[in-house]
């Protein structure tokens, strides 16, 4: 099993030194990659949260039945108010 830590391998076995050489195509790749993982782990973290994704669900049924305004009205209605 290995664990990259920047140009250092750890394994069951000790460590062992090697380089990698990667163009710009092959690290934009691997950021790519990266990014796309910690959102889906962020997304598997919200499922998975029944709390959540119960409010989640609230928030659209109040959208659907038109018991939400959208920014600018709130903040309109804020400047009005001299809440701002």
């Amino acid at each position: 099993m290995f664990k990259y830590w920047g140009r250092l391998f750890l394994t069951a076995l000790g460590y062992k030194m090697v380089s990698l050489v990667l163009d710009k195509e092959q690290v934009e790749l691997i950021r790519k990659t990266r990014d796309l993982l910690e959102e889906l782990i962020e997304t598997l973290d919200i499922m998975s949260d029944a709390e959540l994704m119960e409010d989640i669900h609230k928030g659209e049924d109040d959208v659907k039945e038109g018991r939400a305004r959208n920014y600018d009205e709130f903040i309109k209605e804020l400047k009005s108010s001299r809440g701002i």
